[in-house]
């Protein structure tokens, strides 16, 4: 082979685009320019078409496809056998030992990506490692490989594979070369440690910078207690040292530096680019540069409208007007929403929304961080989107340059249930009856804690003396009201209902409370949940009459969960008063959760489930907290200690290898019991973490519901592709 295996990035200008691709070609131009770039190189179309022809590739996949049956499932396996036979080539072993040798100068974290100019781009990164290098570039080919089953056609593309250290940054983000609300600005946007647009607890910081007089004109802080760091294959959880995390990540003369290197790549390029960055050891590296498609949008749709972007990206969906809160439980997934001006009463949709167009603004200025956390283009000050988009109205928003475009359809059919079927189900933390409906959107699967104290505080005296005054058969209705409100959403939904978890404090909120209720100096772990039920079990007794009376109503599933239980022995005295005196899991229908609350309680959870339990919920708050010694109540205190990540992740894995070894037990058969993680703040690694371990359940608050069934749903996919 005349042509090198490997191109390293300074060696690329003496190739075609053909062979290199236009996108190393660019970043060859600006490291000559003098902008500083990470060790890069490129394995050229050539080099990928002389494994093809050596390997005899292409005539062995053909032969597979010509002796495909007309069967959707051997179809399947086609494609999966087709990415194992590539990613298992064995490579010539010239190319091999190129691709070493460029590694082990260096050694570093590596992104693989293809040089493609179709939609069907991959990429792998942190990638380490010799053996692993040659795995990511197979492995993402192997992606590239596309097969028309009508046609019995197969296409391997050959794109140029793009090698780059992504190193370990101190500091991370990306960059606009024209800022969405004004041209003659430039935005920086900055976090400490890896920047993943996928990762929603970092809200990057942002800064603004004058073009023509190189001033500051913005700076907008975002506290940042959680950073990511590069780990083999994925990245990692870190706290933002204390005396950081009110601070801003990119200082004075660091913004200015890497401004000036922003003005001098827009000098070089046409039309408003996107600039993904990294600081690492004092100096910047830019690693990728993207046009932001405005330009191709405005050509090829006509612009209905036009006005100021708040949140940049590009989306498309059918027009939902909203002009009252009475219309919130109409919204369906993936619409735009068209409002006159933001308020707090339509927070709940923005989960559903792919896009929000106002015809002002924001009612409170504050409100801006939610559509930030929801990373939903947002475009302000239209005057007339409410008057001007009709319901139905299919049309493309893209806030990057501020703009509203038709598409060629007028109208467009969405569907409620588009949402994907899931093993790990999606269950609700809720309480209050009246937001049932708006709380059982199409994503959620069940309830998984229904919280009694909603009920319980809702008549304002404290409930034993509601029992002493006779007023039982009122605070037991609000119970029987509150359970069948949410099971009137869905058709045989399952709630599971969480006794009573007020603390003393709590509890002493209520009139009347002075003669039930202990003063205690830290009221959170002091007289509550199963110590408190054994204390009295009348309340306990209201509620299994609650039960009984919903189950003779109702044959959707019932749980009854039991919170802050600091021992098995205090299990047993609870469990021994249920199925002696109310035959719990004997002759009813009502299932009996654990709410494992304490380390105590995942450590000895073996002597947890010997109990008639049918299912443990992991109630990560709680036990965060109490790892680290803290109360999650004092929010001052709690902010400083984020999740430790790979601590809670031992401690899953610890609780799913007691529930999986559960043994049957000679006189019965047990069913093994559910595996539930209860996330109040919602966490995306631990919801892969969870599903990833086979939980059988993920509770999270009501809005987080879409976005925990997609990752779920894309967790599962690839765990079905890997097999």
């Amino acid at each position: 082979m005349d042509q090198p295996a490997l191109i390293d990035l300074s060696a690329v200008g003496k190739f075609s685009k053909i062979q290199v691709g236009e996108q190393v070609l660019q970043l060859s131009k600006l490291l000559k320019r003098g902008i500083p770039i990470p060790q890069t190189a490129v394995i050229p179309r050539l080099t990928l078409e002389s494994i093809i022809h050596k390997t005899n590739l292409a005539q062995k996949l053909k032969q597979t496809l010509d002796s495909l049956p007309n069967n959707q499932e051997y179809q399947h396996n086609l494609i999966k056998q087709i990415k194992y036979t590539i990613r298992h080539l064995r490579l010539p072993t010239n190319i091999i030992k190129q691709i070493s040798v460029w590694y082990q100068q260096s050694p570093d974290f590596l992104r693989i990506s293809a040089v493609s100019d179709s939609n069907n781009q991959r990429h792998h990164d942190n990638v380490s490692g010799d053996a692993n290098l040659i795995d990511s570039i197979m492995a993402v080919w192997a992606e590239l490989i596309v097969v028309d089953f009508d046609k019995k056609k197969l296409e391997i593309y050959a794109p140029p594979i793009l090698i780059q250290h992504q190193g370990q940054p101190e500091i991370s983000g990306f960059a606009l070369t024209q800022s969405p609300q004004q041209k003659s600005q430039l935005q920086i946007f900055s976090c400490w440690g890896v920047y993943d647009p996928h990762y929603p607890e970092v809200n990057p910081d942002l800064i603004n910078v004058d073009i023509r007089t190189m001033q500051i004109t913005q700076k907008q802080l975002y506290p940042q207690y959680l950073m990511l760091q590069r780990q083999i294959d994925s990245l990692k959880e870190k706290s933002v040292l204390h005396y950081k995390q009110q601070q801003l990540s990119l200082d004075d003369n660091q913004a200015l530096e890497l401004a000036h290197l922003i003005i001098t790549i827009k000098k070089s390029i046409y039309g408003p680019h996107l600039i993904n960055w990294y600081y690492q050891q004092g100096q910047f590296y830019i690693t990728e540069i993207k046009p932001i498609l405005v330009s191709s949008s405005a050509q090829n749709n006509k612009i209905i409208l036009s006005g100021d972007s708040l949140q940049p990206g590009i989306s498309s969906g059918s027009v939902f007007v909203l002009t009252n809160k009475k219309q919130l439980p109409e919204i369906n997934f993936g619409q735009v929403l068209v409002i006159k001006e933001l308020i707090a009463d339509y927070l709940p949709v923005l989960t559903k929304a792919a896009a929000v167009i106002c015809d002002h603004g924001l009612a409170i200025p504050m409100l801006a961080k939610h559509i930030k956390k929801h990373n939903l283009p947002t475009i302000l000050n239209t005057i007339h989107a409410t008057k001007y988009l009709k319901p139905g109205l299919s049309i493309i928003v893209d806030a990057n340059a501020g703009l509203v475009l038709a598409m060629p359809t007028q109208t467009c059919t969405v569907k409620p249930n588009v949402l994907p079927l899931t093993i790990t189900k999606v269950y609700i933390s809720a309480g209050n009856p009246l937001k049932a409906a708006e709380y059982i959107s199409p994503a959620v699967d069940g309830v998984g804690v229904l919280r009694s104290e909603y009920s319980f505080a809702s008549l304002g005296e404290h409930p034993l003396h509601l029992l002493k005054s006779r007023k039982r058969t009122q605070l037991k209705e609000i119970l029987i009201k509150t359970i069948q409100a949410y099971q009137k959403t869905k058709p045989n939904l399952p709630v599971i209902y969480r006794s009573q978890n007020f603390t003393s404090q709590e509890f002493r909120a209520l009139t009347h409370a002075v003669s039930f209720e202990p003063t205690e100096l830290n009221p959170y772990l002091g007289l509550r949940g199963g110590l408190k039920m054994i204390s009295s079990f009348e309340l306990l007794d209201l509620e299994m009459e609650v039960m009984n009376e919903v189950l003779t109503t109702s044959s959707a599933p019932l749980g009854f969960m039991l919170p802050f239980i600091r021992t098995s022995s205090e299990l047993q005295l609870i469990t021994n008063y249920l199925t002696t005196r109310y035959l719990v899991n004997q002759q009813t229908n009502l299932s009996l959760y654990l709410q494992l609350n304490t380390p105590e309680n995942v450590l000895q959870l073996r002597h947890y489930l010997s109990k008639p339990i049918s299912g443990i919920s992991v109630n990560v708050r709680s036990l965060h907290a109490l790892l680290h010694g803290i109360d999650p109540d004092n929010p001052d205190i709690y902010s400083l200690y984020p999740i430790d990540i790979e601590l809670m992740r031992g401690l899953l894995e610890k609780v799913m290898h007691a529930v999986s070894s559960t043994e049957n037990n000679e006189e019965t058969i047990r069913i093994r019991p559910k595996a539930m993680l209860h996330l109040e703040d919602y966490n995306l690694q631990l919801i892969e973490i969870a599903t990833r371990l086979g939980f059988d359940i993920i509770t999270v608050k009501p809005e987080f519901a879409s976005r925990a069934k997609q990752c779920i749903a894309q967790i599962e996919e690839q765990r079905l592709n890997a097999v």
